[in-house]
């Protein structure tokens, strides 16, 4: 599969960094980061609701414009743990204390 072009999309989107694996050990080095980002996001938050969806690899550039606008507009912090190339999404929303009192009426 070619991912050329692939990079574009996210820098847009505001990625700090694009990178490919160049072989077998930088691959299973950033299998490894994604795999440690819910445990990271620990570090950032309490709690979180997460969710596992799948959508078209070439809406993803639109969905990542859209989180933060969803954010901003229900005032949650939502992270997004992906996997670019089989379009398979995690959407996790970030809870505290006010948020959940919030979100529980």
């Amino acid at each position: 599969m070619s991912l050329r072009g692939h990079s574009t999309p996210r820098r847009e989107a505001g990625a700090r960094e694009v990178r490919l694996a160049r072989d077998a050990r930088e691959r299973t080095l950033l299998w490894a980061g994604r795999k440690g980002a819910f445990g990271a996001l620990g570090r950032i938050t309490p709690d979180y609701y997460t969710m596992d969806g799948v959508i078209p690899r070439s809406t993803m550039p639109e969905v990542l414009r859209r989180s933060p606008r969803l954010a901003g507009r229900t005032n949650l912090t939502i992270c997004n743990v992906f996997h670019a190339g089989d379009g398979n999404l995690h959407p996790l929303i970030c809870l505290t204390r006010s948020t959940r009192a919030s979100l529980t009426g």
